[in-house]
């Protein structure tokens, strides 16, 4: 009996959440034909329990181009967000980075 792809990246995502020292964001690339949909990209993301850091939003030749980078949220959890984004339509296009970043060390600052 073998493990589906996504066990074995829930249970990577797992493991890595325990790593002291690091941080997780996540960098999602969307394209959407109206600027306005990202009033219902912004309900999801919220309802997914992440923080947004970072967001463009850029015209492109069929619509808008968004990036924004997340955080607060796991890798798995990012994923069904940008799928979820795609299946009811809210995006054309969209693809994901995951960054794994060293914490500042706060007592040091």
């Amino acid at each position: 009996m073998g493990l589906s792809n996504s066990a074995c990246r829930a249970s990577g995502d797992a493991a890595l959440a325990d790593l002291p020292g690091v941080e997780f964001q996540h960098d999602v690339h969307l394209a959407v034909r109206d600027w306005t949909a990202w009033t219902a990209v912004s309900e999801r993301v919220s309802c997914a329990g992440a923080d947004v850091l970072a967001l463009q939003l850029a015209r492109s030749d069929g619509g808008f181009d968004v990036r924004c980078r997340l955080k607060q949220v796991s890798a798995q959890s990012a994923r069904d967000l940008l799928n979820t984004l795609l299946d009811d339509g809210l995006a054309e296009r969209g693809s994901i980075e995951h960054l794994v970043l060293a914490k500042r060390d706060v007592a040091a600052a």
